[in-house]
Order: C-alpha cells, then structure tokens, then sequence
C-alpha cells in the first residue's frame, strides 16, 4: 500500500453523505461500506497503529465529528464534554466499529449500538449467525 491509501477521510464528503442526515446515520451498523472501513482506517492510524505518515489528528477529524453527531443525537448539545471523555468516546467508536465489522464479515454477530446506548456502558449479547436465537 502507498500513501495515499492512508490518506484522511474527506470531511466535506462525510458531511454530504452521514452528517447531513439523522443522527443514527453515524452509528456503525449504518454506515455504509466504504465509509465502515473508511473510519477503521481512520482511528487505526489515528491512534498510532497503521504509521500513515501525516497528522494522527488529521485522522480523527472523521471520526470525532462522526462522535460529536452521535452525541448531539443523545441531546448533549448545551454541556461541555472534556477532552478524556471525548477519548473515551472515541475509544468506544473504535470499539463498535469493530464489533460491526465483525458483524458484517464472520458469522459472529453482536447486538448494535443504537443512539441510546452507545457511548454508555452497555452489555453486548453475541452469537453466531448458524443459532436461531441470540444468547
């Protein structure tokens, strides 16, 4: 891989295609494909674990924003957030975007995030897509 397929995600784009719409669209489990992997890309080298050779902030820019609108979704727009809890979201963004991408790749399955839950210290039921029933 070169460079540039580590290059940040385009935030005017990200603006038109997630942003623009409900706050939901920014939940994992409805992000789109490219945008799912996009954002892994993204916290992966954001956090230090892919060397993309630019600004880790210049890779979280993406993601952040996508936390901001999840938060706005859970009605936190008038309080201020610190910067550790704003970590702490971006750490549990991380984790849910894997979780989905898993969801979508293995038949191990988890229950979503929905806007009530993520950001929370939620239980996360998990089963493999072959069981009739969730565990």
């Amino acid at each position: 891989m070169n460079s540039s397929d580590f290059a940040a995600s385009d935030l005017a784009q990200l603006t038109r295609d997630v942003l623009s719409r409900s706050f939901e669209a920014a939940l994992p489990a409805n992000l789109n494909e490219s945008w799912l992997r996009s954002i892994a890309r993204d916290l992966a080298c954001g956090f230090g674990e892919i060397d993309a050779g630019g600004s880790a902030c210049d890779h979280l820019a993406a993601p952040l924003a996508l936390v901001l609108h999840l938060l706005r979704g859970q009605g936190r727009t008038q309080e201020l957030i610190s910067h550790d809890e704003l970590m702490a979201c971006l750490n549990d963004y991380r984790v849910e975007i894997a979780l989905e991408m898993v969801n979508r790749t293995t038949p191990a399955q988890s229950t979503p995030a929905t806007i009530e839950t993520i950001f929370r210290d939620r239980e996360v039921a998990s089963w493999s897509r072959d069981d009739l029933n969730p565990a």
